[in-house]
């Protein structure tokens, strides 16, 4: 367990990683929801599906938000060669689908240079 995991707490990083898992699954079938915001930005932002596919799969969940509606949301970072990327991801639990909301490089102003950890406001 690194840093990050422990900071979590052994519980909520179990769960995040049963998640992490099953939203990696879903990619593998392409049981995957692209919402139009999703693609737009991927195209201004010129990030390839390829590129989300390969983050998520070797990606982990950075951030938990249960309470977005209509499905609870995550933050997942991941990395293609060099190039860091954060997925946004909506899971409904009863389809086992994967919704991606948005993906973007994260940025210096938010996000110390790991991609991972945001910086105090």
């Amino acid at each position: 367990m690194d840093a990050d995991e422990r900071g979590l707490g052994r519980e909520r990083f179990k769960l995040n990683e049963e998640m992490d898992n099953k939203i990696k699954k879903a990619f593998e079938r392409k049981n995957i929801i692209w919402r139009k915001h999703a693609l737009i930005r991927m195209m201004e932002r010129d990030i390839p599906r390829n590129d989300v596919f390969n983050a998520i799969s070797n990606g982990k969940i950075i951030e938990t938000y249960p309470d977005i509606k209509p499905y609870p949301g995550y933050l997942m970072f991941g990395q293609v060669d060099e190039k860091m990327l954060h997925i946004v991801i909506s899971w409904d639990e009863d389809a086992n689908s994967a919704y991606v909301i948005t993906v973007y490089v994260p940025d210096v102003d938010h996000f110390q240079e790991n991609g991972k950890t945001r910086k105090e406001r």
